[in-house]
């Protein structure tokens, strides 16, 4: 009897926790479909003896289920009792009146006993409209043929008015709709054969009962309509530009600055066949000190036409990965495209690098494959005679440097690729050579490694350095995955200084991925990382042995990603070492045509000056698009980790943007 009735408790603790009713029903309640509930029954024992009774529960409908259908219940002589049955009335459970029937069998003399109650479960009204099928575009002059899913997830009868503002409907303009059943609504709209150019057109389904008249869906649905005669446009149109200008205020520690900021971009064709292609941008200069909010000013100006392509102004330069990799200037480039050859060259006059006065670029490239490719290039560099101090790799260009160099791609099977460059550099002080290689794979292996070394004295956008980084994964089966992936940093490179270097890396890590369902997976991986702030004064500099795992889970509208790090710490900046823990977890979901991320993080680090320093992140970001004209968007977050600190560290931001035009 004891373990009865724990078992009783264990069972129905849930239920009286979670029930969506009160934990009694009366005669005269009313229920709502797709609760859980109770049901009390009082008994009593008139003898003057002891009696148990094996209790049998039967309801009046099938959708009305005891949780418990048989049970047992001692009354004291002469005493009552309290049975309670638990229920569970599915949500296709009819409006109406319903019963429970208890029957108690006395286990020693047979005597039946027999308790009846009745109660009501509510109307409810659950209806649904989605958009089943829309072809992706149709010719001008044909119908339009849209399919709507109407669904009365209820258990009343809906009485339904249906409306579209722009089609036909062809099941007419009223429906009745039983619950639990569903119909498929047919919209069509015939399309007009004299339009001039393509368009999109939306149809819409509006469904509402015609008992509540305020309660009203739609659903629409957006299909690319193609012209049969299309018209030409005026040739004013083919080269549209856009205009702006800014007001920007901002206060930097008690300094104030503003101004205007004025920008004008314009990209289009030149000839009615569409065939040169002109681009332009011109950005005045900054009024306030460079920010993320703001754009640096800029001119250029570039024509494409078949095989040509020029350039002038401003833009980032690039020879190679291992000669240029990246250098915004001021100059000019031509390059000259044919099927299986390209040549060209470039003029730079760098903006933002003060160790290079001037470079000349020029190339040939082959192409001896579909994906197969060979290019041979030469590249010059002129120095500042000024001493404009140390660059960040504490190396400058004293002397004018010639750097020939070839690359190459090559596409050996349709799962590997292999691509590669060799350089050499010469100036009037010392020679220098660099390589680097890559290769990709794609099997049930996939693997994309890149290895590069230069010399000390190599006078290319590297130098003095070797780096590795690759990533590796392996699909064990359909839900579990192997991976690894490594990366080390460049530590001598020729930036422009106009951006921050982010911190030196060097990272290893290894794990598993198990999907232990559609919407859900867990990680677990173990490596270390080794982290040094390459500004001065340093803020960190440690290498640290770590265990880290994730779990990624959609919970119906929620996204939820959940993390957490354990690390021992060898802290260089301080010569001491701890543990490193961070436990962190975000959540997203949208909801009424608006996302919302919330972060929060906590951790116990010895990464820093202080040897147990405790560090809480938090944050928010909605982003609401309010019509298809206006969106709105609102960020907060207290603070970010150190290594953050060339990423944009705003705390708080509000955007709105408004569409006036048109069109």
């Amino acid at each position: 009897m004891i373990k009865n009735c724990a078992l009783y408790l264990f069972i129905l603790f849930p239920v009286f926790i979670f029930a969506q009713k009160k934990n009694f029903v009366s005669k005269k309640d009313s229920l709502l479909p797709g609760v859980t509930t109770s049901i009390s029954f009082t008994l009593e024992n008139q003898a003057s003896e002891n009696k148990i009774y094996d209790i049998t529960i039967e309801t009046s409908n099938s959708h009305i289920a005891p949780i418990l259908q048989h049970g047992e219940l001692k009354i004291s002589a002469n005493g009552n009792s309290v049975y309670i049955v638990p229920l569970k009335i599915a949500t296709e459970t009819l409006q109406g009146k319903y019963s429970v029937i208890l029957t108690g069998t006395e286990k020693n003399t047979g005597e039946k006993l027999i308790k009846k109650t009745e109660f009501f479960v509510a109307g409810s009204r659950k209806l649904t409209v989605n958009h089943l099928h829309t072809p992706e575009f149709v010719k001008a002059g044909e119908t339009i043929t849209s399919t709507f899913l109407l669904k009365n997830n209820g258990n009343v009868s809906e009485n339904l008015i249906l409306e579209s503002k722009n089609a036909i409907i062809e099941e007419g303009s009223s429906l009745i709709l039983p619950p639990g059943e569903s119909k498929i609504i047919t919209v069509k709209k015939t399309t007009n054969s004299d339009l001039g150019k393509n368009e999109y057109q939306n149809l819409n389904l509006t469904v509402y009962s015609a008992d509540h008249l305020k309660e009203n869906q739609t659903a629409y649905s957006s299909v690319k309509i193609i012209s049969i005669k299309p018209v030409e446009d005026d040739i004013f149109h083919r080269l549209p530009v856009a205009t702006s200008v800014n007001f920007i205020g901002m206060e930097n520690r008690g300094d104030y600055q503003d101004g205007f900021q004025g920008e004008i971009y314009g990209k289009g064709s030149l000839d009615k066949d569409n065939k040169g292609q002109l681009e332009f941008h011109a950005i005045t200069k900054n009024p306030v000190e460079f920010n993320s909010f703001t754009q640096y000013e800029e001119y250029f100006v570039n024509y494409r036409r078949d095989n040509l392509y020029i350039h002038l102004g401003d833009k980032n330069y690039s020879s190679s990965f291992l000669t240029e990799y990246a250098r915004y200037g001021r100059g000019a480039e031509v390059r000259f495209d044919f099927k299986t050859v390209s040549f060209g060259g470039f003029y730079n006059h760098p903006r933002f690098f003060k160790d290079i006065k001037d470079e000349f670029n020029i190339f040939s490239k082959v192409k001896i494959a579909k994906e197969s490719e060979i290019t041979a290039g030469y590249l010059y560099k002129i120095p500042r005679k000024e001493d404009f101090g140390l660059s960040y790799s504490n190396i400058r260009l004293i002397s004018n440097a010639h750097l020939p160099y070839v690359t190459g791609k090559f596409k050996l099977t349709d799962q590997i690729e292999v691509s590669g460059e060799t350089s050499y550099s010469k100036t009037k002080e010392h020679d220098g050579t660099a390589y680097m290689i890559q290769t990709a794979a794609n099997f049930e292996l996939t693997a994309n490694l890149m290895y590069m070394k230069t010399s000390p004295h190599y006078a290319g956008y590297f130098n003095n350095t070797e780096n590795f980084n690759g990533n590796v994964q392996y699909s064990l089966s359909k839900k579990i995955s192997l991976l690894a992936n490594f990366v080390q940093d460049a530590k001598n490179f020729q930036r422009d200084t106009l951006l921050y270097a982010a911190p030196y890396r060097k990272f290893l890590q290894y794990g598993i991925q198990y999907r232990y369902l559609k919407n859900g997976n867990i990680q677990l991986y173990g490596g270390y990382q080794r982290y040094e702030d390459r500004l001065l004064p340093k803020e960190f500099d440690y290498k640290e042995n770590f265990l880290r795992f994730t779990i990624d889970q959609q919970l119906g509208i929620f996204n939820v990603n959940v993390q957490g790090q354990f690390g021992k710490t060898n802290n260089y900046l301080t010569g001491f070492s701890g543990n490193t823990s961070f436990y962190t977890a975000n959540i997203n979901f949208i909801k009424f045509n608006t996302s919302f991320n919330i972060y929060g993080s906590y951790a116990l680090t010895s990464r820093y000056e202080l040897q147990k320093q405790e560090q809480i992140y938090y944050g928010a970001r909605i982003l609401s698009r309010l019509s298809d004209k206006t969106s709105f968007s609102i960020f907060y977050q207290n603070n970010y980790i150190p290594e953050d600190y060339y990423r944009d560290r705003n705390l708080f931001e509000i955007l709105f943007h408004q569409q006036i035009s048109g069109t």
